[in-house]
């Protein structure tokens, strides 16, 4: 894909979510619609299985993606990032793994905390999804981490969610998602694609 086509037609812009002291906010106009709907192809054309019954219900898929949309994508969130957690500064750069969710009508992602589930406790926020927007949130096994889920969607149009983590210097202690050896993820943008519900 083009990266000019990845473009939203407008600035990117941020929206801070209350809840409780944790770090979770929205970015919208990350990716045009055009965009959207490629990722919503790839998707499509290499086909999504079922995930573990009863953690999620819905369908997933993984891929890397080239270099360069992943460039255009941080060039947009970048500056509206923290640029350090915990003391830990922001790396330049965004993973290239993709992990596609498409939900369809009766799926649902009950609460929990990314490796932990199901989740209690912690307080909520509802956010209101539109394609082409991200929701960034902490996630791992620290008390930082995010309580979450996807609650259930009632229409029969399917949603598509990409998760894309975001990278930044090793905590010591912290269990995250490790991506290189100077690099982990303690980190999501979840990247809206199709929101129909």
């Amino acid at each position: 894909m083009n990266t000019a086509a990845l473009r939203a037609p407008a600035p990117a812009t941020r929206t801070d979510s209350d809840i409780g002291g944790q770090l979770a906010f929205m970015i919208d106009n990350v990716i045009s619609d055009e965009a959207s709907r490629a990722m919503i192809a790839v998707g499509e054309h290499f086909g999504y299985r079922n995930d573990a019954p009863g953690m999620r219900m819905n369908q997933a898929m993984h891929w890397m993606a080239d270099e360069a949309p992943m460039a255009q994508i941080f060039k947009v969130i970048g500056p509206l990032l923290p640029q350090e957690l915990h003391g830990k500064k922001l790396q330049p750069r965004l993973s290239q793994r993709i992990d596609m969710y498409k939900y369809r009508k009766g799926d649902v992602f009950n609460r929990h905390i990314d490796g932990i589930w199901p989740g209690y406790g912690g307080p909520t926020v509802d956010v209101t999804s539109r394609a082409g927007a991200a929701l960034f949130f902490q996630h791992g096994f620290s008390l930082d981490s995010v309580m979450h889920m996807g609650t259930e969607v009632t229409s029969d149009a399917p949603k598509y969610v990409a998760r894309i983590d975001v990278l930044y210097d090793p905590i010591r202690g912290q269990f995250c998602q490790s991506h290189t050896s100077s690099t982990v993820a303690c980190a999501t943008v979840e990247l809206v694609c199709d929101w129909q519900n």
